[in-house]
C-alpha cells in the first residue's frame, strides 16, 4: 500500500546504519565468477543447440520421407519425443527436463538391447536359411578359393551379413546420440541444481546477517 515503507528499504536503513553488516551483506552477496557463470549456463545452451539441430533433422525426414501407413505411428513417436526435449531445453524447467530424461533413458536402453539381439538374429537368419539351402557342386569345391564361386544362396548369405552389419551400425549411432542426449540433460539438471542451493546459501547466510 501507498504512504508505508516496504520491507527492503528497512532492511536497507539497518544496513546503511552499521558498516560491519554492511561489509558482511557485501561479502555474502557476491556475484559468481565467469567460470561459474560459464559452468551454469553452458550445459543449457548446448542442450537448446542440439535438440535445435536434432528436432528439426527428424522433421524433414518426417515430411520428405516415404512412409507407409505401418510406420506412421513410428514416426509420430519420434517426432512427440523430439518436441518434448525441444520444449525441455527451451524452457529448462524441472518437470519438462526430468520427463525428458525419463524418456530419453528408456529409449537408451532400448536401443542398447536392440543393438545387441537384433543384429544377431537377423545375421543368424540368413545364415540358417543359407546353410540348410546351399548346394555347391562337386567341381567346383576343389577350385573355389582360385575362382571365388558363388551360388545364389551364398550370395544371400553374404547379403544377409551385410544388412545385419548395416542394422548393427545405424543402431550404434542412434545409441550414441541418444547418449549425448542424456548427457546433455544431465548436465543442465546439474546446472540448475547447482545454482538453487547457491540461491538457496545465499539467502540463509543473508537472512543471518540480517538477524546479527
Amino acid at each position: 500500500m501507498a504512504g508505508y515503507p516496504s520491507l527492503p528499504s528497512i532492511d536497507e536503513s539497518l544496513i546503511q546504519s552499521d558498516p560491519k553488516v554492511e561489509d558482511r551483506v557485501e561479502t555474502t552477496s557476491t556475484k559468481m565468477t565467469a567460470c561459474e557463470r560459464l559452468q551454469s549456463y553452458t550445459p543449457g545452451l548446448l542442450l537448446q543447440v542440439f535438440a535445435l539441430f536434432k528436432f528439426s533433422f527428424v522433421l524433414y525426414l518426417s515430411i520428405n520421407g516415404r512412409w507407409n501407413e505401418k510406420e506412421m505411428p513410428i514416426v509420430i513417436l519420434v517426432l512427440g519425443h523430439n518436441t518434448l526435449l525441444l520444449l525441455a531445453a527451451t524452457f529448462q524447467d524441472f518437470c519438462t527436463l526430468v520427463l525428458c530424461w525419463i524418456t530419453t533413458c528408456a529409449t537408451f536402453i532400448l536401443h542398447i538391447i536392440l543393438l545387441v539381439t537384433v543384429p544377431i538374429f537377423v545375421t543368424s537368419y540368413f545364415a540358417s536359411d543359407t546353410a540348410r539351402t546351399v548346394r555347391i557342386p562337386n567341381e567346383w569345391k576343389l577350385f573355389r578359393e582360385l575362382i571365388n564361386y558363388q551360388s545364389a544362396e551364398e550370395r544371400r548369405f553374404n547379403d544377409g551379413i551385410q544388412n545385419g552389419m548395416n542394422v548393427e551400425m545405424f543402431l550404434l549411432v542412434l545409441v550414441f546420440i541418444f547418449g549425448i542426449q542424456m548427457a546433455l540433460i544431465n548436465s543442465t539438471l546439474n546446472a540448475k541444481l547447482d545454482q538453487l542451493k547457491r540461491e538457496k546459501q545465499l539467502r540463509e547466510k543473508r537472512n543471518s546477517v540480517y538477524l546479527v
